[in-house]
C-alpha cells in the first residue's frame, strides 16, 4: 500500500514538474519572440512588464492634457516622505544608497556618468571642481557614488530641487561638500559649475527646454544628460509613466524627445556632442540614452 501511494505521489510530482517546465519554456520563448519581432511593443509591455516594472502608455498632445487624469505627480507629499525616510537610512548607514525612495544594500554604480565626471575633473583648469545636479533629490547620485567623488579635491556638489527638498536638505543633509539651492537663479548668484548633471529628470519637467536654456546660460564646460528617453521621430511627445502598485502606483507625465531635435537644440546653443552611452532602462518604447555635451571652442572639439 505504501509503495502504491509513493508511486502515485511520484507521478503527480513529475506531472507538475513537466507542466510548469513546459509553461516556463513557452513564456520565455513568447517573451523572446515578442521582443525579436517587435510584436506590438504595447503587447510586450502589457504581458511581461506591467505587473513588475514601470511602463509607459498614452500619447498626449500636450503636457496639460497628460495631467488630466493624474492626481499626484513628482510634487506629491507621499513621494517626498518616502525619499526623506530612505535618505535618512543612507545617512545613518542602514542602506548604501537610495533612488526614488527605495533603499538599496548592494553597491551599484552609474559607470559611464561617474567616468565622465572624473574625466571632466581632470580636464578642468580650476582649483576647485563644482557640479550642479539638477533634480538631485536629497543627494541620491552623490551618496551612491561618494566612494569615487570623495577622491576629487575641493569638490562642491550642488543640488537644485523643489522647496520641500531644499528645506530638509539644508536642515539635515547639507555639509561642506553637499549644498542645496531652490532655483537656478539662486544657485548662479555665487556659483559657476564646471559640469551640470541631469540624471533622469529633464523628461519630467513641463517646459524642459526653458530649463535647459537657463542652465546653458551658466556656461558649464560639460552637460551630462543621463537616463533620458529619445525617439527617432521628428517631434517630442508626452506619455504617462505608470508605476506598479507594489511601488506606489503613481503616474507621471514624461517627455519622449526627438533625438534629432534635441541634438540640434544643443548645437544651436554652442554645445556639441562629446560622447554618448546606452542606459539599462528598456520599456519597449523609444531608447533611454546618456549624452555628454561639451561647450564649443575647446581644443578637443
Amino acid at each position: 500500500m505504501i509503495k502504491k501511494i509513493a508511486s502515485f505521489l511520484r507521478t503527480i510530482i513529475l506531472s507538475f514538474s513537466y507542466y510548469f517546465g513546459v509553461v516556463g519554456i513557452i513564456i520565455t520563448n513568447i517573451n523572446s519572440i515578442s521582443k525579436r519581432l517587435n510584436l506590438s511593443q504595447a503587447l510586450h509591455q502589457a504581458i511581461f512588464l506591467r505587473k513588475k516594472y514601470a511602463y509607459f502608455s498614452g500619447n498626449y498632445k500636450s503636457w496639460d492634457e497628460s495631467l488630466a487624469n493624474i492626481k499626484e505627480g513628482y510634487q506629491s507629499k507621499k513621494l517626498y516622505n518616502k525619499v526623506y525616510k530612505a535618505s535618512l537610512a543612507v545617512k545613518h548607514g542602514k542602506a548604501i544608497y537610495e533612488r526614488d525612495g527605495f533603499c538599496f544594500n548592494e553597491e551599484k554604480f552609474r559607470w559611464p556618468v561617474i567616468t565622465f565626471i572624473l574625466h571632466a575633473e581632470k580636464q578642468s583648469n580650476t582649483d576647485s571642481f563644482e557640479i550642479l545636479d539638477f533634480g538631485g533629490s536629497l543627494g541620491s547620485f552623490y551618496n551612491q557614488h561618494i566612494k569615487f567623488l570623495s577622491q576629487i579635491d575641493n569638490l562642491t556638489w550642488n543640488i537644485i530641487e523643489q522647496d520641500q527638498f531644499v528645506k530638509k536638505g539644508k536642515e539635515e543633509f547639507e555639509n561642506t561638500t553637499l549644498k542645496f539651492h531652490k532655483s537656478i537663479a539662486d544657485f548662479k548668484k555665487d556659483n559657476n559649475p564646471n559640469l551640470v548633471l541631469l540624471s533622469s529628470v529633464i523628461q519630467y519637467i513641463e517646459k524642459p527646454f526653458e530649463i535647459l536654456k537657463d542652465l546653458i546660460q551658466i556656461s558649464p564646460e560639460f552637460i551630462i544628460i543621463d537616463r533620458t528617453p529619445f525617439t527617432k521621430k521628428n517631434y517630442d511627445c508626452v506619455m504617462h509613466q505608470n508605476l506598479p502598485k507594489h511601488v506606489g502606483g503613481q503616474i507621471y507625465p514624461a517627455w519622449f524627445f526627438s533625438e534629432k531635435n534635441f541634438l540640434h537644440f544643443f548645437n544651436e546653443s554652442n554645445y556639441y556632442e562629446y560622447s554618448r552611452f546606452e542606459c539599462d532602462e528598456d520599456y519597449g518604447i523609444g531608447t533611454f540614452k546618456g549624452i555628454v555635451f561639451r561647450l564649443k571652442g575647446n581644443v578637443e572639439e
